[in-house]
């Protein structure tokens, strides 16, 4: 049993220092790009020339020695800085080369490409940094927010004030991320389910070794003696396995080149595995304490009902680690089912790899209170639209609607039941446009494609509907309408009357709405990997709304930030290829493209992770049940080992002699599985408790005849007493 506690020790130990070296990792990554960096917001003034903010920038930071810095995410960890004066940032040190000029970058892994101009240091090998010169912000344009350093001193800051405050309202404030953010959930739970574990075991190994704790106390030991002599090995192991993990993440430091972070990584997690030493003792000397005190007070009676009581507990405790081992195996079952179906169907998404979608930055704050400047960013994102349409092969393919839920419905259907909703745009409908139907060919009832049919006009509505709902073209027809109204005069109105324009003088009675019919099952294909079908990514008939640019442009602006797409086939270069349009629009809030295959490789790259955590946890949790079950078939056959004896003495069977111990066992493994089934609806989950079934039946019968027979050998020489 000794072996069991030392096994869940060393379980704990590694769970818990990979759970926190990942948390230290992520924190130094965060103080990274955050540590004694101060974050201004401009709020520009409205004949600001970015030429001239750019100058001032790189002047102030060379003559006040400070760096300004501003950050443009490609992705959650793929990060460009562009960096007024790299070499007096308090975070970014060489590694080894130069510092940028022109158009050469710093980068934290070694790129091979010939711009790069020399490598920093960076805590974490899952980050992607690129460093540019200040004077390459005019390929992703100027943003709002930059991340200065030097401002906490007060001159510095006045001076900073004296320099900017010309170019509009400037606002200042001191960067606070949460850690909670960046601890691993998983390996947290995994980690407190191991001790949780280990008070289990301990308590169990104490009631296992009360012969030795009663000899010792008969020896007039102190209660820490005796304790010691019993876990003094054990304290041992676990103070060599903490040194050996300590060697362990050192190499790993310094294979990875980050000998610049080996102090504080190192004494962080000094201190993280003093406190997981304490966790570990904490259960020792609590129940050792208890234990003793209560080892010489037990009657017979007494003992009668501590026998049942710990058979009860026993079972609680069993019917937990079963639910939660049960559980986990099925969330690792769904999960690889899920990757199965993700790889099977990645064929799919082949057609894709050329296929970029837009993306935005962080757009400046409380916009959406300021009409003018929304309405001005609405109309830069619609212009930079247009030209992409006639340019760059771009399209629209709006399908947020057909986002999935966990239990892969669509987000729609969750909230709307009634036919008037469904077939709304809120409801079964997506929105495209004529570059999309390019790509993805529709055919109408007449048989032509249907952008032959569409009515080119400021007042028309087009929409496509399939067949099937032709009976409801009065209710359909009518609702479209309602919107079409609401988008083109009720929206323009809005921002007309703050900008003290004239209103749209339209009726709805001047508008219409032109409904193309086309075939049944007819499949758009919807470009993004969260919504559609899983396996496909098609949406079958759905109501199509053709956009043609006959409505605020509020609505375009809010599909350019989620659901515009555009071609190219520059093999890594598809976000220049779109700086003209940003240049020629202003849209400086598009920041970065995203590939449309790539988000289908980042999904299944997490599903793979997300598998792997499972399936240490479900492997943790196989490993303490199994341990848990032996403990409690030898616990209940040590507490009535003369009982069962007899038994064996007059040939009672196996059944006979273990049948209540039997049954209770069996009915606390049939229980959890029909639990964990009803909750998942996950047929493998009966089928894995009745394995577990066969196997807990086995081992109680092993177990069973090999301490009776072995203890009644020791009984009839003299060698054991109760």
């Amino acid at each position: 049993m000794k072996k069991f506690l030392s096994i869940i020790i060393l379980v704990t130990l590694v769970i818990g220092n990979i759970m926190f070296f990942t948390f230290v990792s992520n924190t130094l990554s965060r103080d990274f790009l955050f540590k004694d960096q101060t974050e201004v917001q401009f709020k520009y003034k409205d004949d600001f020339q970015v030429l001239e903010v750019n100058n001032s920038i790189k002047q102030f930071s060379e003559a006040n020695n400070i760096n300004i810095a501003q950050y443009t995410f490609l992705d959650e960890r793929d990060l460009n800085i562009y960096a007024s004066n790299p070499q007096y940032s308090p975070n970014i040190k060489l590694k080894k080369g130069d510092y940028p000029d022109k158009n050469r970058f710093l980068v934290n892994r070694e790129s091979g490409d010939e711009k790069q101009s020399g490598v920093i240091y960076h805590p974490s090998k899952y980050w992607s940094l690129k460093v540019y010169d200040f004077g390459q912000i005019k390929n992703v344009g100027l943003s709002d927010t930059f991340y200065v350093s030097g401002l906490d001193n007060q001159d510095t800051y006045q001076a900073f004030l004296k320099e900017f405050e010309q170019y509009g309202e400037i606002t200042t404030k001191s960067v606070d991320v949460s850690w909670w953010k960046y601890i691993n959930i998983p390996l947290l739970m995994t980690l407190l389910l191991c001790f949780a574990i280990l008070f289990v075991f301990t308590y169990y190994y104490l009631r296992y070794s009360k012969q030795r704790l009663l000899v010792n106390r008969i020896w007039g030991n102190s209660e820490l003696v005796t304790l010691m002599s019993l876990f003094n090995k054990t304290i041992i192991f676990t103070l060599f396995s903490v040194l050996a993990i300590l060697i362990t993440f050192v190499s790993i430091v310094l294979a990875n080149g980050l000998a610049t972070y080996l102090v504080e990584i190192v004494w962080k997690l000094l201190l993280f595995n003093v406190l997981l030493f304490i966790f570990i003792l904490f259960p020792m000397y609590f129940f050792g304490l208890l234990r003793i005190k209560k080892i010489d007070q037990a009657k017979s009676d007494q003992r009668m009902q501590s026998s049942r009581q710990h058979l009860a507990i026993n079972l609680v405790i069993k019917f937990v680690l079963l639910c939660l081992f049960i559980g986990t195996f099925i969330a690792s079952y769904q999960s690889l089912q899920t990757l199965n179906t993700r790889l099977a169907n990645i064929d799919v998404w082949e057609a894709t790899k050329d296929i970029f979608k837009v993306k935005v930055g962080v757009l400046p704050e409380g916009i959406q209170d300021n009409l003018k400047a929304d309405k001005e960013l609405n109309n830069n994102l619609s212009a930079f639209y247009e030209e992409g349409t006639s340019k760059k092969e771009m399209f629209l393919m709006y399908s947020n609607n057909f986002q999935r839920s966990e239990t892969n419905t669509f987000f729609y259907e969750t909230y709307l039941k009634k036919d008037s909703e469904i077939n709304s745009p809120e409801g079964n409908s997506v929105e495209i446009d004529f570059n999309y139907l390019k790509l993805n060919p529709i055919k109408s009832i007449k048989g032509q494609n249907v952008e032959k049919e569409a009515i080119i006009s400021d007042k028309v509505l087009n929409i496509i509907v399939p067949n099937s709902k032709k009976g409801l073209e009065k209710d359909i027809k009518n609702t479209f309408l309602d919107y079409f109204y609401f988008q083109k005069v009720e929206v323009a109105n809005i921002y007309n009357k703050a900008l003290d324009l004239p209103a749209v003088a339209l009726s709805k009675e001047d508008l219409s709405v032109n409904i193309i019919y086309a075939e049944n099952n007819l499949d758009y294909f919807s470009y993004d990997s969260n919504t559609g079908d899983f396996r496909t990514g098609n949406i079958t008939d759905p109501i199509a709304i053709v956009y043609t640019g006959n409505i605020d442009s509020s609505s375009i602006g809010a599909h350019v930030t989620s659901s515009v797409y555009f071609i190219d086939k520059s093999n890594g270069d598809a976000f220049n290829a779109i700086l003209p349009l940003i240049s020629n629009s202003n849209a400086r809030e598009i920041t970065h493209v995203r590939s449309v295959y790539q988000e289908v490789s980042s999904e299944i790259t997490t599903l793979k992770w997300q598998i792997y955590q499972q399936l240490i946890g479900t492997i943790i949790l196989a490993l303490c049940l199994c341990s848990f079950m032996v403990l409690l078939v030898l616990s209940y056959y040590g507490e009535n080992l003369y009982k069962q004896l007899i038994y064996h003495v007059f040939g009672y069977s196996f059944w006979k002699s273990s049948k209540w111990f039997s049954i209770s066992n069996l009915f606390v493994s049939v229980f959890s599985g029909i639990l964990i089934f009803i909750l998942s609806k996950e047929p493998v989950a009966l089928y894995f408790s009745v394995v577990i079934l066969i196997i807990e039946l086995c081992a109680i019968y092993f177990i069973k005849e090999k301490a009776i027979y072995k203890d009644f050998k020791a009984i009839l020489k003299g060698e054991k007493y109760d």
